[in-house]
């Protein structure tokens, strides 16, 4: 755990350096006295075609005179802005998500994955809402130096920190600028969040039975806070779930009469709801 504590921690302290050396002086000419040390600009070559974008170079270590560098254009050096923002506000995300379950001793070795990938999906996100943004849909100018580097630097945060609520706003926009009618017509759809259930053991159910029958059940999607129903009456899951197995038990009082009853699995609402019925024969 403290390795993942260190490891955060070493993070924010490269993002936040780099956020400093990135963040652009475009206030004092470049090339003048007062230019910061870790920005110039070098201009055309002479009998170059038009005019090109300046170069700035950023300096990210020093020592001994000598260092890291890297020339970049102002357009590029806004999108490493943003890059770095959308990460400094995943991190919130990570950090918050981790002191909160290892605080309650509920955090697991497989949520180490969660947290190294959505650092990486915060930082996507945040330049594709900058880069919509800059394509003006929010009429922003194209100019790169009348661009509001704070605002710019805190709505890319934002989008880190949040990257699953931009993410659903940016579906949502998109949605409705392409709504279309034909999927009403498109067959055999799959839906990604709706549990399936592919088989069933036993595959039958005695009729009388004088002791409850356990049922084996096999599928996809199912939820850890899912439940069960037998032709619409709620049975009991037992043992534990998982995404594509569970058991549940079968009372009595269900394998009185002979019929095709329907097994239906049912997820919280907003993790696929019902499952469609599987007919079990009880005879």
């Amino acid at each position: 755990m403290w390795l993942v504590v260190l490891s955060l921690v070493a993070f924010l302290v490269l993002m936040l350096h780099v956020f400093v050396v990135i963040w652009p002086n475009w206030e004092q000419l470049p090339g003048s006295s007062a230019a910061s040390s870790t920005t110039k600009a070098t201009q055309p070559a002479a009998g170059s075609a038009g005019a090109l974008m300046p170069f700035e170079e950023m300096r990210f270590f020093t020592w001994f005179g000598n260092g890291i560098g890297l020339n970049v254009s102002r357009p590029t050096r806004l999108l490493l802005l943003v890059a770095v923002s959308g990460a400094l506000g995943a991190f919130i995300q990570v950090a918050s998500s981790f002191a909160d379950y290892a605080a309650n001793r509920t955090l697991t070795r497989s949520w180490l994955v969660w947290y190294v990938l959505r650092l990486a999906v915060g930082t996507v996100i945040a330049i594709v809402v900058y880069l919509v943004l800059r394509a003006g849909f929010l009429g922003l100018q194209n100019n790169s130096v009348d661009v509001n580097l704070y605002g710019i630097s805190a709505l890319a945060a934002l989008s880190g920190w949040f990257s699953k609520e931009a993410a659903d706003k940016m579906r949502e926009v998109f949605r409705t600028m392409f709504k279309t009618d034909q999927d009403a017509f498109r067959k055999d759809k799959v839906d990604e969040r709706k549990p399936k259930i592919d088989s069933v053991t036993p595959a039958e159910l005695p009729l009388n039975s004088s002791t409850p029958v356990t049922l084996e059940v096999s599928g996809r999607r199912f939820d850890g806070q899912m439940s069960a129903t037998l032709d619409g009456k709620k049975i009991e899951v037992v043992g534990t779930v998982t995404a594509t197995k569970f058991q549940a038990s079968v009372p009595v009082s269900e394998l009185t009469r002979a019929r095709k009853a329907k097994l239906v699995v049912v997820n919280p609402s907003d993790r696929g709801g019902a499952s469609d019925g599987f007919e079990i024969e009880v005879k």
